[in-house]
């Protein structure tokens, strides 16, 4: 592993933690009153801001450069994963489960290149 081994992953995992927060709240946000449409569910837009939130502290913590980074980004990847498949049912939630798919991924392996570091 080489120090631009790292710093890409670093790149890719901020970038991929700011999408899919965006999109995680963005879901949040517009589906929050519609408890009869697309989510029928309070959990699930709980479930979509803590993903939202996750991502953003993960963004925040590597930034900070802060020896944990690797732990904050599997926990996201673990966010990431459950808000998935929490979408991954409901009509009009593909963009969402695929940016929480391809986060979770770019985490976990930033957390491996992380920890082997």
């Amino acid at each position: 592993m080489t120090y631009t081994d790292t710093a890409s992953s670093l790149k890719q995992c901020i970038q991929t933690c700011l999408e899919c927060h965006r999109l995680c709240q963005q879901f949040a946000e517009r589906y929050r009153a519609t408890l009869n449409g697309l989510i029928s569910e309070p959990s699930h837009i709980r479930q979509l801001r803590f993903c939202a939130g996750v991502c953003q502290v993960t963004v925040q913590i590597i930034l900070s450069r802060a020896d944990i980074n690797h732990l904050t980004c599997h926990l996201c990847a673990q966010s990431c994963c459950r808000c998935a498949d929490a979408c991954q049912p409901i009509e009009g939630m593909e963009e969402c489960v695929e940016a929480c798919l391809v986060c979770a991924e770019t985490c976990d392996k930033h957390a491996s290149l992380a920890l082997a570091a």
